[in-house]
């Protein structure tokens, strides 16, 4: 909103702007931001207008949908890892020097962060959240308890069990110590190995992508990432365009959470 008023500065009595005003200052953003970012302005500035037209200051709002076109909306790209990516990724974390005197600790983390996220397609909400408990290593799944839509079961394969132990032992607990710890290794590591796909949703893509190359059903894949929305899982078919054929999915991960789903499907028959 103040990036929306200060192209007019203090003083400007929003009755004194006009639609010719506002598209102006929609076609100078334009040049400056995206479009994405402008689209925010304005619905931001339209809603400072609705207020005041309902508080009697202003006779109507210029800055209203149907007054001012909005500039279409770019969606954002969606990270994801191919298989032979994603095996170069750990590669390069895992060949990375520490400094002298440095820990490896947070490398050794953040390995085992790639493994866990890629294998459960948690969202970093869902993985900071749960207690150990959460975590059943013996039926090998991690139950999600008021995710961001339902509450949900994951299964993963045992060969992420070890994995799992080992976070345990480093930080005493297989979720994350903190928020701001997870945030700030993540940072670390996307400026050290200069990879801006380095992020947990890149991992949750991946996980998405490798079940939608796996040939694993939309529906199924909505429900174990979570989804409300089918057409927001359908983004994951786009695997095959890009050439990720079921048998490049495979050599991705064997301990990915391909082979435990089917198992758990057949055995709940």
């Amino acid at each position: 909103l103040n990036a929306s008023l200060k192209r007019w500065g203090e003083g400007t009595r929003l009755r004194s702007l006009t639609r010719r005003d506002i598209e102006d200052a929609r076609d100078e953003w334009i040049q400056e931001v995206g479009p994405n970012t402008v689209l925010k302005r304005l619905n931001a500035l339209s809603r400072v207008y609705k207020l005041a037209k309902r508080e009697g200051w202003v006779a109507y709002n210029p800055a209203d949908a149907a007054a001012v076109d909005r500039p279409r909306q770019r969606r954002p790209q969606m990270d994801w890892f191919t298989p032979e990516e994603f095996n170069e990724l750990l590669g390069r974390i895992e060949a990375h020097q520490a400094k002298p005197g440095g820990k490896i600790t947070t490398r050794r983390r953040v390995l085992l962060w790639c493994r866990v996220l890629v294998a459960t397609g948690l969202r970093r909400s869902e993985f900071l959240k749960p207690p150990d408990s959460a975590w059943n290593l013996q039926k090998c799944s991690v139950f999600v308890a008021h995710g961001k839509t339902d509450s949900r079961d994951i299964p993963f394969p045992e060969s992420l069990v070890p994995a799992l132990q080992e976070l345990q032992a480093i930080q005493g607990q297989i979720a994350p110590p903190s928020p701001r710890a997870f945030d700030k290794a993540w940072q670390t590591w996307k400026k050290l190995l200069a990879e801006p796909r380095l992020h947990p949703h890149a991992f949750r893509h991946t996980y998405g992508t490798t079940m939608a190359a796996h040939g694993i059903d939309v529906v199924s894949i909505a429900k174990l990432m979570g989804h409300t929305r089918i057409e927001i899982t359908m983004r994951y078919l786009h695997a095959t365009r890009r050439g990720m054929s079921l048998r490049a999915a495979s050599g991705v991960m064997s301990w990915s959470a391909m082979s435990a789903w089917f198992t758990s499907r057949r055995s709940a028959r």
